[in-house]
């Protein structure tokens, strides 16, 4: 593919295509998205589509608030690589025994998040990592927070065509 490319146009394709794939970059590429209409933003509340992933996947989804993704008996299924639960030494299977001092439950947890929010809010959870219980603190300045599209005023909806049914 290479070799086709530089046939064509004359470049460094290979350290192109390097950093492309093996690359870190800031953020997610949301040029895409904006061309097709919409943007992505943050609210305080999940999405119809959301909240139904959750229940079908029996967790409660915080990626974009503590940077984590806990199932409804509080074991750690997923915690997001450099986010607020990674700096707090927290890994997958772990489970959260108790959320500010109160026994762990979905609810507990959304609403300490929900409570958390701004300069130097965290989350206090008592944790169990195989035999070893432990109390830490995870830093939580913006609540709740879950992407939504919105649609830009005065754009081509391009992503809703893109998406319309054919036929």
């Amino acid at each position: 593919m290479v070799a086709a490319l530089q046939d064509l146009a004359p470049f460094d394709w290979v350290r192109f295509f390097r950093d492309k794939i093996e690359g870190k970059h800031e953020g997610a590429p949301l040029q895409g998205l904006e061309r097709g209409g919409y943007r992505l933003v943050y609210r305080d509340a999940p999405s119809d589509y959301w909240r139904n992933a959750e229940t079908l996947a029996g967790n409660v989804n915080l990626t974009f608030s503590l940077g984590l993704t806990v199932d409804t008996q509080g074991k750690l299924e997923e915690v997001l690589w450099e986010g607020p639960a990674y700096a707090a030494a927290l890994t997958t299977g772990t489970t959260i025994l108790e959320v500010e001092g109160e026994p762990f439950s979905p609810d507990a947890l959304r609403s300490a998040v929900a409570t958390a929010n701004g300069p130097g809010g965290r989350v206090r959870l008592k944790v169990r990592a195989g035999r070893q219980e432990r109390t830490v603190e995870v830093a939580c300045t913006t609540g709740h927070r879950y992407p939504h599209l919105e649609p830009i005023v005065g754009a081509r909806p391009r992503l809703l065509e893109i998406l319309a049914p054919r036929g």
